[in-house]
């Protein structure tokens, strides 16, 4: 491996890791709110109430991917200086706490941020493209 990808690597691990746990959070404290009523009063010892949540945000890691690598890649992308547009569906922006540390970083770093949803218009003169599936998110 050349010296550039252990550097891209590093740089997107963090995010990634970060990123992912804190969506797999959001996502258990969700199930427990919607599932709370069911789980009090009922005995359960806590080691049985722990494998349950484990078990239970197991399963929540198929929806915590696809908003926990596109966020980390522009994370990444944002910390080298890079001049990165987000071509998005109409409605389907990342989450705003993201996208303004994202564009935080690009400025301190002399890069820059654009969301567009135009195709067209963001693929205009890129250099990389990074395709998403925006179903989940």
């Amino acid at each position: 491996m050349k010296r550039i990808h252990y550097l891209v690597i590093k740089s997107f691990i963090g995010p990634l890791i970060l990123t992912f746990f804190l969506v797999i959070f959001i996502l258990l404290m969700q199930f427990l709110w919607k599932y709370i009523d069911d789980l009090v009063g009922k005995g359960l010892e806590m080691k049985v109430l722990g494998e349950f949540l484990l078990y239970s945000s197991a399963s929540m890691v198929p929806m915590a991917l696809p908003l926990a690598v596109p966020s980390s890649t522009l994370q990444m992308a944002a910390m080298r200086g890079m001049d990165i547009t987000v071509a998005r569906p109409e409605g389907f922006a990342l989450p705003e706490v993201l996208m303004n540390k994202s564009r935080e970083a690009a400025n301190a770093s002399g890069g820059s941020i654009v969301e567009s949803d135009n195709p067209a218009e963001a693929m205009q003169d890129a250099h990389v493209i990074y395709a998403k599936s925006w179903s989940f998110t």
